[in-house]
């Protein structure tokens, strides 16, 4: 926030920490996937779009738990807030603002998780309306959580949230021409609304990561 270059220490400390978070998912994404398979799902029947959501909600759910961890040391927190090595021991807000986006993270992890496995377990189907309305007061809760972000951030974060927006935005808009006009050609078959919004996570995703890791290394 006071900075404009980013100390090599810094680089690399965060480079470190994003292998970290990538090891811990790993390591989560193999749990989380073994409890599925208890469950009665068969990863290697589902389709691709519920492999895509799966994946997803695994690496939404191990990043909301590294950040969480990573908001336990004040310490580290100002390194990150700061983007220095020397930098003084967060302050409760900005360690609030952390958990913040760890809650976000989580959230985000569990209203994808939740209807794939419900809507993939025959057993389930009866509580398919219970399920429907849990999900419907965590996402209204998601997106209050995602309105103190947007509000409490500074301009460096604001400005990575919107060339994300924007970068996602074109992106999107890009996919939805080129698969609508081949879809209405009948050259492929009709995508659910469940196709489109994996679709649109994963181009957010990619564009997000790519957002973050340029201001990671600039």
């Amino acid at each position: 926030m006071t900075t404009n270059t980013i100390d090599p220490r810094v680089t690399r400390f965060r480079l470190t920490q994003m292998l970290i978070g990538a090891l811990l998912g790993a390591i989560m994404g193999y749990g989380l996937m073994t409890g599925v398979t208890h469950l009665g799902i068969r990863v290697k029947g589902i389709s691709l779009t519920d492999f895509l959501a799966l994946l997803m909600s695994i690496m939404f759910l191990g990043m909301g738990t590294f950040i969480f961890g990573l908001s336990l040391n004040p310490k580290t927190v100002g390194k990150n807030m700061e983007r220095h090595p020397d930098a003084p021991p967060a302050t409760g807000k900005e360690v609030t603002f952390y958990r913040l986006q760890a809650s976000v993270l989580a959230l985000a992890g569990l209203l994808l998780g939740v209807p794939l496995i419900t809507g993939n377990l025959s057993s389930a189907s009866r509580y398919a309306g219970w399920v429907y309305a849990a999900i419907l007061p965590l996402f209204l809760l998601q997106s209050f959580l995602n309105f103190l972000i947007w509000k409490t951030a500074d301009e460096f974060l604001r400005k990575i949230m919107g060339q994300t927006a924007i970068l996602s935005f074109w992106m999107m808009n890009a996919c939805l021409f080129l698969l609508g006009s081949a879809e209405k050609l009948r050259l492929i078959h009709a995508l659910s609304l469940w196709d489109g919004l994996m679709g649109m996570m994963v181009i957010y995703v990619f564009a997000s990561a790519t957002v973050a890791t340029r201001s990671i290394c600039k």
